[in-house]
């Protein structure tokens, strides 16, 4: 049996109250218990009439998953790939064996010792139904996986589930993937499937053998994510969002973001009202 780690949110009710997440380094195939969990995509619930939803998932249905994942990545030789440069970084889908889930995914090639290939997943059935996120990374000769990491800040993680609950967003895609050291840096389509970006940036950091959430965006309205648009520059140092106003559109602006430790800081807004 693959070692591997599993953080997963802890919840009552509808909503996430203390955004604590456990992690187990040894997965034997079974659950811890036989409660359902709900699964969220870094700290979000989305509603159920969203377009794209988040169905629940047990403990053992999810252990099962990213099990059958690794050997996929395994069998697939596909560490070897990203290794030698053998595969891009544009998006790929997979038919999970066994299952009637498909893995959506992008990959990360390591470009420095301390970096690691890496493949950041979204499983579901089709386009519509998303069941899990989960982070896949090749290290000490073996793939290890978890699910999606949630802020271990509880005020942080409410505020964004008080914001999204609102929002009509789906489930969320990942755009593009870019680590330094121990630091991965994403892009995530916050929108899914739907017609219109809704793009942010979040920054996770390994520590030993599982991922953490170091950094993500707090908003006041989920509007402000209507038909964002980011892009990197400078490796994982800094970013540029394209944001459209949802109530005027012809009134756009550019934010400019820079990492300064383990967060992104506003540095700069350029601002463009068109008549």
């Amino acid at each position: 049996m693959l070692k591997k780690t599993f953080v997963f949110s802890m919840i009552a009710m509808l909503f996430l109250i203390s955004g604590c997440s456990n992690a187990a380094s040894e997965r034997n195939g079974t659950a811890e218990n036989d409660q359902t969990e709900k699964v969220y995509f870094s700290e979000v619930q989305f509603k159920n009439q969203s377009y794209i939803s988040i169905e629940e998932i047990n403990l053992q249905e999810i252990n099962s998953l990213l099990n059958k994942a690794e050997r996929v990545l395994t069998d697939r030789e596909l560490s070897n790939l990203i290794l030698r440069g053998a595969i891009n970084e544009d998006p790929k889908m997979y038919l999970i064996p066994e299952s009637e889930l498909t893995m959506f995914y992008r990959i990360s090639k390591p470009r420095s010792s301390n970096e690691v290939p890496i493949v950041a997943a979204r499983f579901g059935e089709g386009a519509n139904v998303t069941r899990i996120h989960a982070i896949l990374w090749y290290q000490d000769g073996e793939w290890k996986s978890q699910a999606y990491p949630i802020s271990n800040n509880p005020s942080l993680t409410k505020k964004r589930m008080d914001i999204f609950e609102k929002s009509p967003f789906g489930s969320g895609d990942f755009i593009e993937l870019r680590q330094k050291d121990k630091y991965l840096a994403i892009i995530v389509n916050m929108g899914g499937g739907g017609t219109h970006y809704a793009q942010e940036v979040q920054l996770l950091k390994r520590n030993n053998d599982k991922w953490e959430i170091a950094w993500v965006p707090t908003y006041d309205n989920w509007e402000i994510l209507w038909d964002s648009i980011v892009e990197f520059k400078n490796g994982i140092q800094e970013f540029t969002v394209n944001r459209t106003d949802i109530k005027d559109p012809e009134h756009k602006w550019t934010e400019t973001w820079k990492l300064q430790g383990e967060q992104y800081v506003l540095v700069s807004t350029n601002q463009e009202a068109h008549q």
